[in-house]
């Protein structure tokens, strides 16, 4: 559910910036996302996906966008990029404390643990 919550922002964002924005947006990031996959993209979402996928734009770190909706004059945005960076920030440390979403690091520190109970028993065997 959360991740519907941060996507549909991400989709209102895209709604408030014009052509020219989303040129301007792709203009100062350009070191972040390559140069031929900027021209092939002309929906903003599709460019928010791009950082996503990169790690360069999660649900609790809008730092990336904040820094560049203020070099194109957007500082509506980064407002609200605030505003709804600390919400996230709360919505997801919950899900992580109510055992719904171990993240990375916690499935990987969950295997090992699996995997080191197991070697102990056929060790004890």
């Amino acid at each position: 559910m959360e991740q519907l919550e941060f996507r549909s922002f991400l989709l209102q964002i895209s709604k408030d910036l014009t052509p020219s924005h989303f040129e301007q947006l792709k203009f100062v990031l350009k070191g972040f996302v390559s140069s031929g996959t900027c021209e092939e993209m002309k929906e903003v979402c599709h460019y928010f996906e791009e950082l996503e996928r990169r790690r360069y734009l999660t649900p609790t770190n809008f730092g990336i966008l904040k820094k560049a909706f203020n070099a194109i004059g957007r500082s509506d945005l980064v407002e609200l990029l605030a505003e709804k960076e600390k919400y996230f920030a709360e919505l997801f440390s919950a899900q992580t404390k109510d055992g719904d979403n171990l993240g990375q690091s916690g499935l990987f520190a969950r295997f090992f643990q699996i995997l080191n109970s197991r070697r102990d028993y056929s060790i004890n065997r």
